[in-house]
């Protein structure tokens, strides 16, 4: 449910728990948003691995609900430059920041700006009290305070459905013993 894993400095176990799954609830909450019979919907994702088959896989499940989807897969270099234009609004991207939260909520939480916070937020996702915690952590030296801060914003976000976090994916690392290094969580 956070757009971060567990392994990024500060993670909340808040997060841990996923979503229930409940078709029906889906249902009921497209027709009192006014689609009854559900919409249809381009997703935009990477044609590599995993994307490829993550996004085809939540085409599927959506199609349950009423939701049925256009699957538009592309290279991702080709995917990039239409997420930063704001060209979709409906796409899937991987994203690990390499210390903590706020290298994935600066670029995708907050409101677009011209400082270039919000780069990828396609969506156009804003909520002023999440830019409030994220701009306060940033200069917030605390650590315990700082990740508060970034977990509440992510919070937020969460509550908002801003985001749909599909899965974490696991980087392995091997070394030999006399190696000695904290890996990075990207």
């Amino acid at each position: 449910r956070a757009l971060y894993t567990p392994a990024i400095d500060g993670y909340d176990k808040r997060f841990d728990a996923p979503v229930p799954f409940d078709p029906d609830k889906a249902r009921a909450l497209l027709k009192e948003a006014g689609y009854p019979d559900g919409f249809t919907v381009t997703l935009t994702c990477s044609n590599t691995q995993p994307a490829d088959s993550l996004c085809q896989a939540a085409a599927s499940m959506l199609a349950r609900v009423g939701i049925k989807v256009k699957y538009q897969p592309m290279p991702f270099n080709n995917l990039t430059p239409k997420v930063t234009s704001r060209e979709l609004t409906f796409y899937a991207l991987g994203w690990t920041p390499s210390t903590d939260a706020e290298g994935v909520l600066v670029p995708l939480a907050h409101t677009p700006n011209a400082a270039g916070d919000g780069d990828y937020n396609a969506g156009r996702y804003s909520n002023a009290k999440v830019d409030a915690l994220i701009d306060k952590a940033r200069s917030e030296l605390d650590p315990t305070r700082r990740y508060a801060m970034l977990n509440d914003a992510m919070a937020i976000a969460d509550e908002d459905a801003a985001y749909v976090t599909l899965t974490y994916r696991s980087v392995y690392w091997a070394m030999r013993d006399k190696v000695k290094t904290k890996p990075r969580p990207n």
